[in-house]
């Protein structure tokens, strides 16, 4: 419910009130949004770091990419129980990375092991190495 001051002008509704204006109206929740995108992510984010873990930030010549990473694009490991690699597209073109190994993405249930992996503009990819 909007308050009113002297001359007409409108205060927006506080944080308390904004969650039932946007049922009233039908809309979902950015909030309730913004946490189940964090908790797919961080799902998918805690085996890297495991106690115990090696991470390598910033890889370039590696086993894992058998030719160097097109400009804007970063690659990094991490070795605990199982072998991960996340690359991330910080360039505004998509591009396609070929591994050394197969993976799979680990937010996929059944994932298909595959060599080449094409990555959107402004991207992430979680993959685990095959055994």
């Amino acid at each position: 419910m909007e308050a009113a001051l002297p001359g007409g002008v409108g205060i927006p509704p506080g944080p308390s009130e904004r969650p039932a204006r946007l049922r009233r109206l039908g809309c979902r929740s950015p909030r309730a949004e913004t946490q189940s995108t964090h908790a797919r992510w961080l799902k998918q984010y805690l085996p890297l770091v495991e106690a115990g873990t090696w991470a390598w930030l910033e890889i370039g010549e590696s086993n894992f990419l058998p030719q160097p990473l097109p400009k804007g694009v970063v690659a990094s490991a991490f070795a605990n129980r199982e072998i991960h690699l996340v690359l991330a597209n910080y360039s505004p073109a998509a591009t396609e990375i070929t591994t050394s190994d197969p993976f799979v993405p680990v937010g996929e249930q059944g994932g298909v092991p595959a060599r080449k992996w094409n990555l959107g503009p402004r991207s992430l990819q979680i993959l685990r190495r095959c055994a």
